[in-house]
């Protein structure tokens, strides 16, 4: 952990221990009019197949057992260049040391408080880890073409039989892209599907990440969140502080 993240760990660490009728049209102002325009609104919530994933939400654990928390590298079929990289990663290639953010499907398992809020074409998901916000296009568009990647890839979704389904691709290369504990590498081949559901006050998530390079077999978890009060709180990362950790660094 960076110095940069110090006060953001600790209020994790905090968190941890906490788990355990409308108006008539013509009585409406202008300003009335015009907030109910700018609100994240889900305008479909009354069909069947649209769930209300709406609100803050906080890691609760990983199925199947909390500990290999996204995924248990040693059950994945990884591909020969995976283990080796793996077995010859140098640290300080790490782009979280140049404040580059977490993606999925790691990001995912971050103890920090993130935020859905929904609307008629898209979704959108504000992350309190690295200030991340990924947008969901609901509006039927395609990917857009190979040549255009970043970070946190492209996303697509649709709703079906009362869940989210999101696809995302487009990633850039990153060499904890997949799992920033163990050190494992995504590709830009790499796709991740995720399938959100609410039971109440839990939100559900069954992921599936394939990545022809490093994985021989699509690797499947489920996580899993609850609905939280906590407030998000603003993620900072100094570009120097970032990088003092590396000092500590064997040569």
């Amino acid at each position: 952990m960076t110095t940069s993240n110090i006060h953001a760990s600790n209020m994790t660490t905090a968190r941890r221990s906490r788990f355990g009728c409308s108006a008539p049209l013509a009585t409406l102002t202008a300003a009335t009019l015009l907030a109910a325009a700018a609100a994240p609104l889900l305008v479909e919530a009354q069909q069947p197949d649209v769930p209300d994933l709406a609100g803050k939400w906080f890691p609760d654990y990983c199925i199947p057992d909390g500990l290999t928390c996204p995924f248990d590298v040693e059950k994945l079929k990884l591909a020969p260049r995976a283990v080796e990289f793996m077995q010859n990663f140098d640290e300080a290639i790490s782009p979280k040391y140049d404040c580059v953010p977490a993606t999925v499907p790691s990001l995912i398992a971050d103890p920090y408080v993130w935020r859905i809020e929904q609307r008629s074409h898209r979704v959108d998901f504000f992350y309190e880890k690295d200030g991340i916000h990924r947008v969901v296009w609901l509006d039927g568009r395609s990917h857009p073409p190979a040549s255009e990647r970043s970070v946190q890839g492209h996303s697509i979704g649709r709703y079906e039989n009362g869940a989210l389904v999101v696809e995302t691709s487009n990633f850039t290369y990153d060499p904890i892209g997949f799992d920033d504990m163990t050190v494992l590498p995504s590709s830009t081949l790499k796709v991740v599907t995720e399938r959100y559901r609410r039971e109440g006050d839990r939100l559900i998530v069954d992921l599936t990440v394939e990545d022809p390079l490093y994985l021989e077999e699509p690797a499947v978890t489920r996580f899993e969140w609850e609905a939280t009060d906590f407030e998000m709180l603003p993620y900072e990362c100094d570009p120097v502080k970032a990088r003092q950790p590396l000092e500590f660094l064997p040569e």
